[in-house]
């Protein structure tokens, strides 16, 4: 997720938050990691599954794009991804990040293109994936990270996840932490509490 913050405006994403069996996955991979010097994890709180960054906003659009995705979102339905594996990310020399990666599918890049496109009047900058790779974010890693000592485990208490709803999420830095916080959140077609 990205970090920078401009006084006057709030960082905003959709996202999904896993529940409890993929938490429970997670924490099982730090647990299995706990001696791996150089990786800095990411808060239990702050997991989540990007469906679409949208960037620093006014309190105003802020409003209008919560107003707006709740029309936009009405007709999305629920739909399943495949968990596909824990891996590093970034340069293969070097990788910067840990996330969990699930499948890419077009139901999923349907709600991308969704959320881009009710969001693109109120932002200056939008990152632009043809096929995003839905995925959460367990780490980042340090310069000093040894790939080689890092155990990756194949998944096996589940294989698929339910995208049932959408949360509007607020990125604040308190303290020279990011928190995220949940503002609205929207249940999709077909909403079954997987």
């Amino acid at each position: 997720m990205h970090t920078s913050h401009q006084i006057g405006f709030n960082r905003l994403f959709f996202a999904w938050r896993p529940p409890q069996v993929v938490l429970d996955a997670i924490s099982s991979f730090r647990t299995d990691n706990i001696d791996v010097a150089n990786i800095r994890w990411v808060p239990f709180e702050n997991y989540h599954l990007t469906q679409f960054f949208v960037g620093n906003v006014s309190d105003h659009h802020m409003k209008l794009i919560s107003k707006e995705a709740k029309e936009a979102l009405n007709n999305i339905t629920s739909f399943e991804l495949k968990v596909e594996a824990f891996e590093l990310r970034g340069k293969p020399s070097r990788p910067s990040m840990i996330w969990l990666r699930f499948n890419t599918s077009k139901p999923f890049n349907n709600l991308y293109n969704t959320l881009k496109n009710l969001t693109s009047s109120y932002c200056k900058f939008q990152t632009e994936f043809q096929n995003p790779i839905p995925h959460i974010t367990i780490a980042r890693l340090g310069r000093r990270f040894v790939k080689e000592k890092i155990i990756l485990p194949p998944i096996t208490d589940f294989q698929t996840v339910g995208i049932d709803k959408c949360e509007l999420w607020l990125s604040e830095k308190k303290d020279n932490k990011i928190k995220y916080s949940s503002i609205t959140s929207w249940n999709f077609v077909g909403y079954l509490s997987f």
